[in-house]
């Protein structure tokens, strides 16, 4: 028996290795800041540790943000290493691999060393989001982690006679954790109410007063945190609209509902652990839970709650159940899918491992071979911003007209203080992105990009600016006319080079993977 179990270590081991590799690779392809990693950089470059905290000064307003705790160690960081895509990447970096060996030790609490555990610890591994989003400049590594780390305590916690001070030290942790990632709230929630339950039952009130005291530290903190930061986001009409799929559709028929409800149930296992068959993975999922609560009600409903509570927010319209949003849940999915497999396997015991081994393929085979190819061929590029500004950098004469889009102007801005690019206002066309989708149309507003001392755009001047009247006259029709592109469609992009092409004949281009640059002369004939 120690023998089996050593090998089941020995592997897991092995497995833990493996997506520490399938993340350093992803992280050492260092590929360019993409618009919303941009939207995150330049509101640490620019802000003081003060000014992240009482949330003043963002350059980036209604682009995607992170939670303060987040973007303070960031800030630290880039104090500490040079300021580049590799040093704001690290702490996601960190907080990923961190979360493979979190995970593991939870899994070990339910199981041991055993089948399930290799079983769980290979879907967390393997999963695709997990390791695309260990090297990006994006908070959802942290949310992973977090969600681990406080799933471990809580085991300790109702697994062990818990000590009133291992309860106060939950509180404070807590309190923290969730000023560092935003589905931690749901995490602590579901995790407390548990706990609430289990000191009830035991009707130990020393216990009662310390839990007591642990939830008057964390609802104190996520008021203060609410007041300073959610709020905001909860009024942030253009983060509702661009999540709405991630809402159950308000005043909805009941046929739409469980529509909806259908669909997000599945879409979670691709967005999260990265499966293909995703009703395959459901099913499974729900022959987890069922199993788990046979076995230990109180680690079913721990596990689950946090699930129950964010999927509540999603139906009044609180938080999104869709994509990164729910990443944290990755631990929790892996741990009652896998339950879900060994349960099924078991029930046909004369056939286990013929069930285990068709059901493991059916739903390892998309992700391993997946990895896989990602391993070999740098297949994470995205909006390759870096080379196209360095481009123009060098090619860029003074008085030269810049054009971009909407969605370009931050990793612009970014990678123009990256590459030492002056600190000089600089009058730019701004390509208005077209909520209405017609592709016919284009509106360019003029605005002046402000930069900080070291190149960083930092903010927009007016453009009732007294000089920009008079600066337009050059800039308009101008025989060397830089347009870039990033993060826009096809036929945008094509369709308003097809213009430029007819109004004015291009004399350079420089594309790279979704972005590019081109020059043009647009003078009067």
């Amino acid at each position: 028996m120690k023998l089996v179990t050593d090998h089941y270590q020995k592997l897991s081991k092995i497995a833990i290795f493996s997506g520490i590799i399938f993340r350093l690779k992803h992280y050492f392809e260092n590929c360019s800041f993409w618009v919303d990693e941009a939207a995150i950089a330049l509101p640490i470059i620019n802000r003081n540790s003060r000014d992240i905290i009482l949330g003043i000064g963002n350059v980036t307003e209604g682009f995607p943000t992170a939670p303060i705790g987040f973007l303070l160690t960031e800030k630290g960081i880039i104090n500490l290493f040079p300021n580049c895509e590799y040093s704001l990447r690290l702490f996601p970096l960190i907080c990923s691999i961190i979360s493979l060996g979190l995970f593991y030790k939870l899994i070990k609490n339910y199981w041991g060393n055993s089948l399930r555990t290799l079983i769980a610890l290979t879907f967390f591994v393997l999963a695709d989001p997990l390791i695309y989003y260990a090297a990006e400049l994006k908070p959802y590594s942290c949310d992973v982690m977090f969600t681990a780390m406080l799933l471990l305590f809580s085991n300790y916690l109702y697994k062990k006679d818990s000590t009133p001070r291992q309860l106060l030290f939950f509180g404070i942790l807590c309190a923290v954790v969730i000023w560092f990632s935003y589905p931690a709230v749901f995490v602590v929630a579901g995790i407390g109410l548990n706990l609430m339950f289990f000191c009830l039952k035991q009707n130990n009130k020393k216990k009662l007063l310390y839990f007591l005291c642990s939830s008057i530290m964390i609802f104190t903190s996520f008021i203060i945190l609410y007041k300073i930061e959610l709020n905001a986001i909860d009024q942030n009409n253009f983060y509702l609209k661009w999540w709405s799929g991630g809402f159950m559709p308000i005043d909805s028929s009941l046929i739409d509902s469980l529509l909806w409800v259908r669909n997000v149930a599945l879409e979670m296992f691709r967005s999260v652990v990265g499966l293909y068959f995703t009703a395959l993975a459901f099913s499974l999922f729900m022959v987890g839970i069922i199993s788990f609560y046979s076995q230990d009600k109180k680690a079913m409903f721990i596990l689950i709650s946090p699930l129950l509570i964010v999927f509540t927010a999603a139906i009044i319209n609180r938080y999104p159940f869709k994509g990164r949003m729910i990443l944290f849940l990755a631990p929790i999915l892996c741990i009652f899918l896998t339950e879900g497999i060994y349960r099924i396997s078991s029930y046909f015991r004369k056939y286990f491992l013929w069930t285990s081994v068709t059901l493991l393929f059916l739903l390892l085979f998309y992700p391993i071979t997946l990895q896989i190819k990602k391993f070999l061929y740098p297949t994470h590029k995205k909006e390759e911003m870096r080379e196209v500004v360095e481009y123009l950098k060098v090619h860029y004469s003074p008085g030269d007209s810049v054009y971009l889009n909407t969605a370009a102007q931050n990793t612009f801005g970014y990678y123009h203080g990256y590459f030492d690019m002056g600190n000089q206002p600089m009058l730019v066309g701004k390509i208005i992105y077209n909520v209405s989708k017609e592709i016919n149309t284009v509106l360019i507003r003029h605005v002046y990009f402000n930069f900080n001392d070291q190149g960083y755009l930092n903010g927009y001047r007016k453009e009732e600016n007294y000089k920009l009247l008079a600066d337009l006259r050059s800039f308009k029709d101008n025989p060397r006319t830089w347009i870039i592109f990033s993060h826009y469609s096809e036929k945008r992009t094509q369709w308003l080079l097809d213009y430029l092409n007819k109004k004015g004949h291009k004399m350079d281009e420089f594309i790279q993977e979704g972005a590019a640059v081109y020059l043009y002369n647009l003078s009067p004939l």
